[in-house]
């Protein structure tokens, strides 16, 4: 079926391009994905040169929008920073709430959107330009006559979060020519979370214990609330062996490789990606290196329960050491536990968390709870502050961390009314319902 495309730069383009969707057409020309650090590496904040470029952006449009005089914006060693905005006389009891949203895209794919495309959806497959990327029918149910803007399928889009990112910002901008009572609020800005590494020390402890609930926006589709999520950790094994040459000298050869595809042999017998759904656990590896002198494995198993992530790290020692001893190599079991579930927070919390759900309604959205098969910001956060509720809400981004990556116009365009609902309704609860 052919779908309507526009050329976005051309001033007949039919689709009204609103403020919100003009900076996330600016913003998506930078190349912000991160990048894993390498072994021995410097670990420095940002990991990438492109976040930096992105957060001078941002610090100037604010500086553009005029903002009030007590409002504060604060930067931090990381290369993250913040808007703080203090409560409208008379409400400073209320909640003091923090939006969240990261500067980083994917390591996985580009992330320079050069030419980007906004189409009205017809129905059908969707052919992303000359790229050979193809969006399944069945990946847009129910968007025919909504707008969607895609790259041409060479790069990501880079919705995850950029447009998390200009819904804050179009929040702050509405606040500020619409001004309305609100308790304390804090927009955050933060990097590096696509590898795991969203640094929340650099953050002054007396500023995120002052935040009542962290509100991540940084999901897909607008409507669901989530509150739970996968524990996040990455397991790296190391095996050593002893190359030799195979014909002349076999009795001496301790194949490290050989090691190293046992062990993903053995955790193909349990639960996989493919196989899982829910709440279901998996192991996935996601990298593989070796040779006979040594091999590398990095897995992350992935569950919802700690007992039961920690007896599959439990699990993964014992398969490597089966492996190792069955071609006489040794190992190394390394683990890193990124993010854990935001559950017990959120659950603890629920009045504050309801907020969300309700101005989704008010908004004319149909929310429920979700718990998101990944992790989040605010589950990186919960390493450090385990009691504050962190809960996500979507963007109108589909396909993340892809080619295949779309935003829909209309629910992207929704979210700051759905942001300003909340700071209405945070506003209005009483001083004894705030504490947490």
């Amino acid at each position: 079926m052919k779908h309507t495309l526009f050329d976005i730069q051309k001033e007949d383009c039919p689709v009204k391009r609103s403020t919100i969707i003009e900076r996330f057409l600016r913003y998506i020309a930078v190349d912000t994905r991160s990048c894993k650090f390498e072994d021995g590496a410097e670990i420095h904040h940002p990991s990438t040169p492109g976040q930096e470029t992105l957060a001078d952006m941002i610090r100037r449009d604010l500086a553009d929008f005029g903002l009030p005089n007590n409002w504060r914006i604060q930067s931090f060693q990381d290369g993250s920073f913040a808007l703080i905005i203090p409560a409208t006389p008379g409400y400073e009891t209320t909640p003091h709430v923090c939006f969240a949203a990261h500067l980083d895209t994917y390591y996985g794919f580009p992330g320079q959107v050069c030419n980007p495309h906004i189409r009205i959806y017809e129905g059908g497959d969707l052919t992303l330009a000359d790229s050979g990327q193809v969006i399944p029918e069945s990946d847009l149910g129910g968007l025919v006559g909504k707008t969607i803007i895609t790259s041409d399928g060479t790069t990501l889009l880079g919705g995850d979060d950029k447009a998390g990112v200009v819904a804050l910002i179009e929040t702050m901008y509405q606040l500020v020519q619409e001004p309305e009572p609100h308790g304390p609020l804090t927009f955050w800005f933060c990097v590096d979370e696509e590898i795991g590494a969203l640094d929340i020390s650099t953050l002054p402890e007396e500023l995120v214990r002052s935040w009542n609930v962290l509100w991540t926006v940084d999901g897909e589709e607008v409507g669901p609330v989530e509150n739970a999520c996968f524990i996040t950790r990455e397991v790296v094994i190391d095996f050593a062996g002893v190359d030799a040459h195979p014909g002349v000298s076999p009795h001496k050869l301790h194949p490290a490789q050989y090691a190293a595809m046992e062990l993903m042999a053995a955790l193909l017998r349990h639960r996989t990606p493919m196989r899982s759904r829910g709440q279901q656990p998996f192991y996935y590896v996601t990298e593989y290196s070796g040779k006979a002198s040594g091999a590398r494995v990095t897995c992350i198993p992935r569950s919802f329960r700690r007992e039961e992530s920690d007896w599959m790290l439990e699990n993964i020692r014992e398969i490597a050491e089966e492996a190792a001893a069955l071609y006489r190599a040794t190992f190394k079991v390394s683990d890193r536990v990124m993010s854990i579930n935001i559950q017990d927070a959120t659950e603890a919390h629920r009045e504050l968390v309801s907020v969300g759900f309700r101005a989704h309604e008010i908004c004319g959205f149909k929310p429920y709870y979700k718990s998101v098969r990944g992790g989040t910001d605010g589950a990186m956060v919960n390493m450090h502050y385990p009691n504050l509720p962190s809960p996500n809400i979507g963007t109108g981004t589909r396909n993340l961390h892809g080619p295949q990556e779309f935003v829909v116009i209309e629910e992207l365009e929704a979210i700051p009314q759905i942001l300003r609902t909340m700071i209405e309704l945070y506003a209005a609860m009483p001083a004894d319902q705030s504490v947490t």
